[in-house]
């Protein structure tokens, strides 16, 4: 099998969704968005097994991404906030995979060429909770937190290499497009380009551990 065929099944239910999204067809969404993550962890387990180093956390972060997906479909604030934790454990799990794969190494290794990466990525952060964080309400806590989670991610997975930091972009990208649409700053198409850079990140974030796991030695178990 062609190394391009199984993403190219990946892009065709993001397609769908995509449509759904951009028509407001409900049933199109719920049948495409819930089958995003387990895609891409079916895919992982086939191609990369369960032995690869770290795959326990990639694995338990695509699973934790569903569910977070899958709530995210519920409108109310209960099950969005549901959303956040569930993609904050998801981001737990990618930092951890991200630091066991020597992300902290190879920022010592270069740390005055690398350290702008991890330090622009906190400027962003609090630049982003204090322009929107008075518009979240409630949930200004809650978001904070969690978007600290995220930018520490898109840094750890900027130092692993361009493809899993490219997906740790936009998936940043594609969670503050979101945090526009909390803070009622939304934009024509916003919906759509959330979807298009969240299921991009999600994919080249997969793609750059397989790639980079590729030659590893896999972990012993515990």
């Amino acid at each position: 099998m062609r190394r391009w065929a199984p993403w190219a099944g990946y892009a065709a239910l993001l397609a769908v969704n995509l449509v759904g999204t951009a028509s407001g067809n409900l049933v199109l969404q719920w049948i495409s968005k819930p089958l995003l993550m387990p895609y891409l962890l079916v895919y992982t387990i086939l191609v990369g097994g369960t032995a690869r180093p770290t795959a326990r956390w990639i694995h338990n972060g695509l699973f934790f991404a569903t569910i977070a997906d899958i709530a995210l479909q519920i409108p109310g604030t209960p099950t969005f906030m549901l959303g956040i934790a569930f993609f904050a454990a998801m981001q737990v799990c990618f930092i951890a995979a991200y630091l066991r794969l020597g992300a902290l190494r190879r920022l010592r290794e270069d740390l005055w060429t690398r350290l702008w990466i991890p330090l622009a990525y906190l400027a962003v952060w609090a630049a982003l909770n204090l322009a929107l964080g008075g518009e979240f309400g409630d949930l200004r806590i809650p978001i904070a937190v969690y978007s600290l989670l995220l930018v520490t991610m898109a840094a750890t997975a900027s130092l692993l290499g361009a493809r899993v930091g490219i997906g740790g972009a936009l998936f940043l990208i594609s969670d503050a497009m979101i945090g526009l649409g909390v803070a009622h700053l939304g934009f024509t198409g916003r919906d759509v380009a959330v979807m298009l850079t969240y299921g991009a990140a999600q994919a080249l974030i997969v793609d750059g551990w397989l790639v980079r796991t590729s030659t590893m030695t896999p972990e012993r178990s515990p």
